[in-house]
């Protein structure tokens, strides 16, 4: 034996199970980490044949392509799974080196093993969970997308194929998309800070469609390079029904502050003419009912300016001078109705959003007002906007009341019906408990500073 064989030989021996044969395969030599790998004494196993490990896994082929190759003199290498002497499958690592006289001829076999039970169980688990994963993604109603760190497109699934027009993989979806101009960098975004991020995205297929983006970044690893995985819904049956029922409680909303104008409004006038006469006709009588007839008219025109602002909130008409002037003059009849003081902000600016999100921006931000007067017990509120990026302006609320006592088991219809709202023009809201006490309800509305 060569000097580099006599030392591979002993480290063999004594870091691996090692077994040895003879030139007819018989076993002549187990070292103590074979025997206890195999529950097997040693004198069960010297004279016997290696077939009494074969756990009749492999087939008949595969063992004969073994012997060839070494009774060839060559050595082999390769996983065999085995069984132990109490019936218990086990893998191993084996390398077979034939052992040669000084003439070439076999003389016997060494066999060097490491078990790889632990992570062949590993690897089977890991492939079954993938297969099943995959399977799962490739029949998924769901759209899923996997994008590299370049944002090219490694993978999509058919619902995406479908939802996205795509025939290839490698074919760009981003000419295809309408809304938001900047998502590419929203995405870079997402890859860099490793946060999360929903969005609404706005697609041009066979027909305009709505699209909800649920962005997860992939971090990279020591083998992988960082991606993004994307997860997408399409919302545009959902978007077209939401507009619908929004659509009719405008009408509702329209004709409600009709009949409260038409009718409420102008017998509540008519009224306090007639009052006013009366008061006039018993000031010069000097009546001692004259006090309280003029408090009761009092009341009366109190009662029609109620009415007349309810009417004017239900119709909104007052938001084509301006959203920011309508906000304005929300926050002043909210100091009227409950005297609270009230602070804003840069209001002018929210005039710069498109016209056509006016009125559900006005509708958003009358409910949290609203919620404010009737729920919070706060006496101060304050509003104010401010420009989140270049393409978000940030408009904030805040009170100094109660704020929310506890997450509610459902969740409050109005703020419901705002985050449709929200949704259907591409804004973001957010709410909850401020640090130092009250509530805060913040509204991110997409705009262009430029145009």
């Amino acid at each position: 034996m060569k000097p580099e064989e006599s030392l591979l030989y002993s480290l063999a021996l004594r870091h691996n199970a090692v077994l040895m044969t003879d030139a007819l395969g018989t076993i002549q030599f187990v070292n103590e980490q074979f025997c206890n790998m195999t529950g097997f004494y040693r004198h069960e196993l010297i004279g016997k044949n290696p077939r009494v490990l074969n756990s009749g896994f492999h087939s008949k082929e595969f063992f004969q392509t073994l012997y060839q190759t070494v009774l060839a003199g060559n050595s082999w290498s390769g996983e065999i799974r085995n069984r132990r002497k109490n019936q218990e499958i086990y893998w191993v690592r084996v390398t077979i080196l034939p052992q040669l006289d000084q003439n070439q001829n076999l003389v016997g076999l060494l066999a060097i093993q490491t078990e790889t039970t632990s992570q062949i169980r590993a690897e089977t688990t890991v492939n079954q969970l993938k297969h099943r994963l995959d399977t799962l993604v490739e029949q998924a109603p769901v759209g899923v997308l996997e994008f590299s760190s370049d944002l090219h497109l490694i993978h999509n699934n058919p619902s995406a194929q479908s939802m996205l027009g795509l025939k290839e993989t490698n074919k760009s979806i981003w000419e295809r998309i309408i809304y938001p101009k900047d998502l590419c960098q929203s995405l870079n975004q997402c890859l860099n800070t490793q946060n999360p991020a929903q969005f609404r995205v706005t697609i041009r297929n066979t027909e305009i469609e709505e699209l909800h983006w649920w962005v997860q970044p992939i971090p990279g690893t020591c083998f992988d390079e960082p991606g993004i995985l994307v997860v997408m819904d399409n919302i545009t049956q959902k978007n077209e029904l939401i507009r619908r029922i929004l659509a009719i409680a405008e009408d509702k909303e329209l004709v409600l502050g009709q009949e409260l104008h038409d009718t409420l409004g102008q017998n509540l006038a008519g009224l306090c003419l007639k009052f006013s006469k009366l008061t006039q006709n018993l000031q010069s009588k000097e009546s001692d009912d004259l006090a309280e007839m003029k408090l009761f008219e009092a009341k009366l025109r109190e009662s029609m300016h109620l009415v007349r602002n309810l009417a004017r909130e239900h119709c909104a008409y007052h938001i084509l001078d301006g959203l920011g002037s309508a906000i304005s003059l929300m926050l002043q009849e909210a100091q009227k109705l409950r005297y609270l003081q009230t602070e804003k902000c840069n209001l002018s600016i929210l005039d710069g959003l498109k016209h056509e999100i006016w009125l559900p921006v006005y509708r958003i931000l009358r409910e949290a007002v609203f919620n404010v007067i009737f729920h919070s017990k706060a006496d101060r509120i304050c509003i104010t906007v401010s420009e989140d990026s270049s393409h978000y302006l940030c408009i904030m609320i805040c009170d100094n009341g109660i704020g929310m006592v506890s997450e509610p088991k459902q969740e409050n219809l109005g703020l419901k019906i705002a985050g449709y709202r929200a949704d259907l023009i591409g804004a973001q809201i957010c709410y909850g408990n401020l640090p130092e006490g009250g509530f805060f309800f913040e509204l991110k509305v997409p705009w262009d500073k430029h145009k």
